[in-house]
């Protein structure tokens, strides 16, 4: 796991590279890949690697090069098939000098040219340089699991694994993408290609970019299809389930470092536990998180304690206090834009806690959108299935009495989703589901932009973009377009995104075997009736481990990784939300209606509403203004 920069001038008008520009964005990155620092500089091209040891401790460093150093190499993630592809090439001909799994890559490019990425299986971000062609080649893995930034500029591309190392360069400009700035306040995330600077793009999943004879090609090189299998037994589908997620599992546990596991007591979790400990003699070391309020709703320690006894973990429990003040700042910075997924300060503490522990930690992200966990899609099914029947109940004078129900005191979102459910019930299905993932729908915006701002914004909506993607999907069925969707953005954007971010500032790697590519492609066949039923989800999944789980894992209500941040905001963090989100701050910055603000905040203080999504979205957004808008970063 690392951090690579680089940039390359293929305009014949630029002149060569500045060694000191590509050190100053590599140490950018130093948090990445604390271990070594590594450059190849040519004429107009420039690689920089940050490296944290996790693969050939001792040979692994980068940039990594073929026999005769014509292709270079700066990459970021892991390749779990290295060894077997290594076989193959060994096999061909070709000499190693390293036994990384980085080295796979030039000799496999040297024999496939750009068809090479087909045959990785792992997570990636890549730069390679071909010196003979004089071809620059970015590459971003299947999913997005690793992030790749990159500005192009008058016959010049750089490009960085974060933003904050394409801002050492004076050059770039920080003016704001709008539109980004709009999708934001829709989604509490910005979605790819676009950050909320205007001219850095993020390098989308699945694409390759490539710099040849002066000419620049985005080209996608993977398109995840669902065809759902008719003819299997369900046993059969069970059976391969679990043989696919064991073969994921330990490719995943390749590493020459202690590696743990974060152990929420979901299903998705518990299970990478339970097949982590049939194949490993050692325990494994867990991590939980927990929240000193009592009884709160998204407490999940007593789950995660029966997984650990059951399979004799070497178990780290850690208690997030209200006290967040100093770390929320912290946590926010680290994604050089705004971003305000609920599940980012869990997240961050457990990272911390790990670190102590292991170097690299597998995570249970992924099983929700193979498997179908979320509680949206049940919601969608099931408008579907009663359309007439909520439609008329949403006109009933139920809706206003909802409206009036106080928010229960635990944090529990159930009262806040039926509100979302029976409003959007009238709406047609891409509308319908597009409301239940939007941070402000238009209404609220309306209400909160200040009048200049939003003359401003006239581009395309973050609704917009989710309609075309939910529209444009070749999949056969409702929850698979929902599936689809939501690879297609709050995947890659939101959770891949913080789990990056978060892991990466306590220089820890984090995998995600769930989304293992193979494994992926055999779970869009899996038809949508064996995922979801009514208000059951991940029925297959609970069905393939049933006889390794307890029940009380396999039946429990799902709760997501979250913060108590409904409790927070009235109490532990209420003084930092008043004082950022005051209305002397909100009139001088100029983007929101003081009063809108206002109001938003005595709902929720009152217990009127549950605005914690739209509170933390305006934090983010204020704390990266502060950061990033009133001075340029050092």
């Amino acid at each position: 796991m690392c951090g690579i920069s680089g940039f390359h001038f293929y305009s014949d008008h630029r002149p060569a590279v500045d060694r000191h520009l590509i050190e100053r964005m590599t140490d950018a990155l130093s948090h990445r890949g604390p271990d070594s620092a590594g450059y190849y500089v040519n004429g107009r091209v420039a690689l920089g690697h940050r490296r944290l040891s996790i693969i050939d401790l001792e040979g692994g460093a980068q940039p990594v090069h073929n026999e005769d150093k014509s292709v270079w190499v700066v990459f970021n993630g892991e390749i779990y098939n290295y060894q077997s592809l290594r076989d193959e090439l060994l096999a061909q001909g070709h000499t190693f000098y390293t036994n990384s799994d980085t080295e796979t890559i030039v000799h496999l490019y040297e024999e496939l040219g750009e068809s090479f990425v087909h045959r990785l299986r792992g997570m990636f971000a890549l730069a390679l340089w071909d010196d003979k062609r004089r071809k620059l080649l970015l590459a971003r893995d299947r999913l997005g699991i690793k992030p790749l930034f990159y500005r192009l500029d008058n016959g010049s591309l750089s490009f960085a694994s974060e933003i904050k190392a394409l801002l050492r360069d004076p050059s770039c400009p920080t003016d704001i993408n709008w539109e980004a700035f709009d999708h934001f306040l829709s989604l509490s995330y910005i979605p790819a290609p676009h950050t909320i600077f205007r001219d850095i793009l993020k390098l989308p999943p699945a694409h390759l970019l490539v710099i040849e004879n002066a000419t620049v090609q985005l080209k996608r090189y993977w398109t995840l299809e669902f065809h759902p299998d008719t003819s299997s037994s369900p046993a059969r589908l069970e059976q391969r389930t679990l043989e696919l997620l064991h073969e994921a599992v330990k490719l995943h546990l390749i590493s020459d470092v202690p590696l743990g596991v974060f152990l929420s007591g979901g299903i998705d979790s518990s299970a990478l536990v339970a097949i982590m400990s049939g194949l490993r003699p050692e325990p494994a070391n867990t991590f939980s998180v927990g929240y000193s309020e009592a009884g709160t709703y998204f407490d999940e320690l007593p789950y995660a304690r029966l997984v650990a006894e059951r399979y004799h973990a070497a178990h780290h429990e850690l208690i997030v206090t209200p006290r967040i003040e100093q770390a929320l700042p912290q946590i926010i910075g680290a994604f050089d834009e705004p971003f305000a997924d609920p599940a980012i300060v869990p997240f961050y503490y457990i990272c911390a806690a790990a670190k102590h522990h292991v170097r690299v930690a597998l995570s249970g992200l992924g099983g929700d959108e193979l498997f179908g966990g979320y509680e949206r899609y049940s919601g969608l099914l099931l408008s579907a299935r009663h359309h007439t029947l909520l439609s008329f109940l949403g006109r009933l004078p139920l809706s206003p009495l909802l409206r009036h129900l106080p928010e229960p005191r635990g944090g529990s979102p159930t009262l806040t989703r039926l509100r979302k459910f029976l409003q959007a019930s009238g709406l047609p299905p891409d509308e319908r589901y597009i409301s239940f993932v939007l941070c402000f729908d238009p209404a609220d915006k309306a209400r909160l932009l200040a009048p200049d701002l939003a003359a401003h914004l006239s581009g395309p909506t973050a609704a917009d973009v989710l309609k075309t993607h939910f529209n444009t999907s070749t999949a056969p069925d409702l929850l698979h377009k929902a599936i689809d969707l939501d690879l297609h953005t709050y995947l890659p954007d939101s959770y891949l995104a913080y789990a990056d971010r978060l892991s990466m500032m306590h220089s820890l790697e984090v995998r995600v075997p769930f989304l293992d590519h193979v494994l992926l492609e055999f779970a869009a066949t899996i038809p949508a009736e064996l995922k979801v039923r009514g208000h059951q989800k991940k029925l297959l999944l609970i069905k393939a481990m049933r006889d390794k789980l307890p029940a009380d894992i396999l039946h429990r209500r799902k709760t997501g990784f979250a913060a108590p941040f409904v409790q927070w905001f009235r109490g532990g963090l209420k003084e930092l939300t008043f004082d950022l989100l005051s209305p002397e701050r909100i009139r001088k910055r100029g983007y929101f209606n003081p009063s809108a603000v206002s109001h938003l905040l005595d709902q929720h203080l009152r217990r009127q509403r549950n605005r914690q999504r739209q509170i933390l979205a305006l934090l983010a957004l204020e704390l990266w203004c502060q950061q990033y808008v009133d001075s340029r970063p050092t």
